[in-house]
């Protein structure tokens, strides 16, 4: 799943793999790799390619099935831990 959300939502918002590779910092392969199924990113260049492409962890991994907000809150408590986001970007709804 996540092969195929990559290459839809790069293609959708206008990327070329090059492109998008460079704004990971990632060579045009890697990219290439992830998008032929070759290989997968790690957690934390999930979260980046989420951010750039302006999407959730869950819906670009395929995880958007009931339980993809569960991995989000674990994804953002995981970074909040390591200190890798600030808190402005912390929001609850209740």
């Amino acid at each position: 799943m996540f092969r195929i959300r990559l290459k839809q939502l790069r293609e959708e918002r206008g990327y070329s793999q090059f492109a998008f590779a460079k704004k990971l910092g990632v060579a045009q392969s890697t990219v290439g790799n992830w998008e032929s199924g070759i290989r997968e990113p790690s957690f934390e260049t999930i979260q980046k390619i989420s951010e750039a492409l302006n999407t959730t962890p869950s819906h670009l991994m395929g995880w958007d099935t009931g339980l993809g907000d569960c991995i989000d809150t674990v994804l953002l408590f995981k970074a909040l831990l390591s200190e890798k986001i600030d808190d402005s970007r912390l929001s609850l709804t209740l």
